[in-house]
Order: structure tokens, then sequence, then C-alpha cells
């Protein structure tokens, strides 16, 4: 029985950052299994998200369109006509002022 902190140190000598995240899969898998290791699992990072920077609202990509959705909580951005605007949930409020 291995302890973790030497799970997580050949880990990161198998390419993974400090928070055990790593991009090529197979190279890592394959570096891993030559210290011992076997990996069981490999959990991807979710769909990137990113804020509609016309709309303010949130949106990701899925399949051939992008969906946009009001955010959770309050952002800021700058509507087509160039006003600041804060939009939280379903409201946004813009103003030249």
């Amino acid at each position: 029985a291995r302890s973790q902190d030497l799970k997580f140190a050949d880990g990161r000598a198998c390419g993974a950052s400090a928070d055990n995240t790593f991009t090529d899969a197979p190279t890592f898998q394959q570096c891993m299994r030559g210290r011992g290791w076997v990996v069981d699992h490999i959990v991807p990072d979710p769909k990137p998200t990113w804020i509609d920077p016309q709309t303010g609202l949130e949106c990701h990509q899925s399949g051939i369109a992008d969906v946009c959705v009001p955010p959770h909580g309050t952002v800021t951005y700058t509507n087509r006509h160039g006003y600041p605007c804060k939009r939280t949930g379903v409201v946004a409020i813009c103003s030249n002022l």
C-alpha cells in the first residue's frame, strides 16, 4: 500500500500539474504504468463556458450551436452600443452615465 503522496509525486513526474490534471492521457497512463500504477478512470474537464461580451449571458457550445443562459451571479460587460452593463440573472442594466 503506497501513499497518496507517492502517487501524486509520480503523477507530477509523469506530467500532471500540482492540482493533478494532465493533457496527454495516453502518455500519462504509460508513464504511470512504468512506475507501477494503473489509471482506472479519467474525468474529462467540464465544457468550457464564457460570458457573451454583448449580452452578458453565460454560454457553452452544444453540438453545432452555442447555448446561452442567464449567468449565475453578476457579470459586467459592454453592450453592442458601447454602454457598460451589469447583468444579474435575467435582469440587465446598461447606462451611458
